[in-house]
C-alpha cells in the first residue's frame, strides 16, 4: 500500500512558486500564471521604491523566505518534541493533585492576602 505524506501549506505554496519561477524563466511547465498587469504595462522600478526589477526576483525571494520558514517551523517543532520527550524520561511524575493543592495552598494565601 502506497501512502503519500500530505503535504503542508508552506511546502505546497514552495512548489507553486517553484513552478511559477521556472515559467518566469521561461521554462514551459504547464504552469497556469495569472498576470496582474496587462503583458505591455510597464511599471517604473523607481516609482515603486522596490528592491525587485523583475517578477522572477520577487518570486525567487517570497521562495527562499517560505523554505526558511519551513525550515524554521520544523526545526521548533523538532525541539519540542525532544524536550516532551527528555520530560517522559525524566522520571516520574508528581501526581496533580498533589501539585494543584501545593499551587492552590501557594496562590490562595496571596489572594486573602489583598
Amino acid at each position: 500500500m502506497d501512502i503519500k505524506k500530505k503535504q503542508t501549506a508552506g511546502q505546497r505554496i514552495i512548489a507553486s512558486a517553484k513552478e511559477a519561477l521556472a515559467f518566469a524563466q521561461g521554462e514551459d511547465n504547464g504552469c497556469v500564471v495569472h498576470e496582474l498587469e496587462p503583458p505591455n504595462s510597464t511599471l517604473k522600478k523607481e516609482s515603486l521604491d522596490m528592491p525587485y526589477s523583475s517578477a522572477s526576483e520577487v518570486i525567487r525571494d517570497a521562495l527562499h523566505l517560505f523554505e526558511e520558514q519551513e525550515e524554521l517551523r520544523a526545526t521548533q517543532i523538532k525541539n519540542i518534541r525532544q524536550q516532551i520527550q527528555e520530560g517522559r524520561e525524566s522520571g516520574t511524575g508528581i501526581p496533580d493533585g498533589q501539585v494543584f493543592n501545593r499551587l492552590e495552598a501557594k496562590y490562595g494565601k496571596l489572594t486573602s492576602e489583598t
